[in-house]
């Protein structure tokens, strides 16, 4: 390809564009405070216990800690 035959885009700057982009309130929330990543030890009772709270560990414990408070 030669480029020293191009010529500039006319129509260049004119252009409006109305769509693509990030839209607002898209993404993932901020979490209300920083998140530590812990490792515990658990008997297969209480971890089977927390499981029907929440399939999610960690969300059952927050919820238990939550229901504490």
């Amino acid at each position: 390809m030669d480029y020293g035959k191009s010529r500039p885009n006319p129509y260049a700057g004119r252009v409006k564009f109305t769509h693509g982009g990030k839209r607002p309130g898209a993404g993932r929330r901020p979490a209300p405070e920083p998140i530590e990543r812990h490792t515990i030890t658990l008997y297969r009772t209480h971890a089977d216990y927390l499981r029907r709270l929440d399939h999610n560990l960690s969300r059952a414990i927050r919820k238990l800690i939550a229901k504490a408070r």
